[in-house]
């Protein structure tokens, strides 16, 4: 999407606004909830999946999956916070 529309910004003012309207027609919409349905799915379960594919070892004791899952979802959710705030959503 971003190649696109600098390729529709460098094309002019008449192509950029063009492009805007497509991404506020209803199935640009649609494909964009849908896409970022299907990336959360995949955030998510690859998170509960990371104590499997990364176990930290501290010693004699592995640290518990609940704690490497819960700072990667705390991570995440900070960054998230952090770029809604530098985008002007708060």
């Amino acid at each position: 999407m971003m190649v696109w529309g600098l390729k529709q910004l460098a094309e002019g003012p008449a192509a950029w606004a063009a492009f805007l309207e497509f991404l506020k027609s209803p199935a640009s919409i649609a494909f964009h909830v849908l896409a970022l349905g299907f990336a959360a799915y995949h955030s998510i379960t690859w998170f509960n999946l990371t104590p499997k594919a990364l176990p930290v070892q501290l010693g004699e004791a592995f640290v518990p999956d609940a704690a490497i899952s819960g700072a990667h979802f705390a991570a995440w959710a900070a960054l998230s916070l952090g770029i809604l705030y530098f985008a002007g959503a708060f």
